[in-house]
């Protein structure tokens, strides 16, 4: 499920946008792909097991910061990013956001929305 833009920071070029790819949520595979973010930077994928929704560089950091990856976007600043959910889990939500070094972007940073993705159990 795709979380209201509001969360979205933008850079004066453009907005970074996140989608779940074909395969969001589908046995056992999450992924999730960024588009429109800036070139070749340096990247967060931010995972949470909830949601936070709370005002963080200008935007809305939406998921807990569970788990922070850094990253670093591809040369046209699109980003893939997917993992195999182990089997046994109950189901759960796993909220997902990408945060951009970018010193166009309000306080030198960018995101994209946030997305919920509700995992059944395995």
């Amino acid at each position: 499920m795709q979380l209201p833009s509001a969360s979205q920071v933008s850079s004066k070029s453009q907005t970074p946008v996140l989608e779940p790819n074909a395969g969001f949520c589908s046995y056992r595979w999450e992924e999730v792909v960024m588009f429109d973010g800036r070139p070749s930077s340096l990247t967060y994928i931010v995972l949470g097991v909830a949601e936070l929704s709370l005002p963080f560089k200008g935007g809305i950091m939406v998921p807990s910061t569970d788990i922070l990856v850094p990253v670093t976007s591809f040369p046209d600043g699109t980003l893939w990013a997917g993992f195999e959910i182990p089997t046994g889990l109950p189901a759960f939500s796993l909220w997902w956001q990408f945060w951009i070094k970018d010193p166009a972007g309000v306080f030198g940073w960018a995101a994209t929305n946030g997305l919920r993705a509700d995992i059944p159990a395995f």
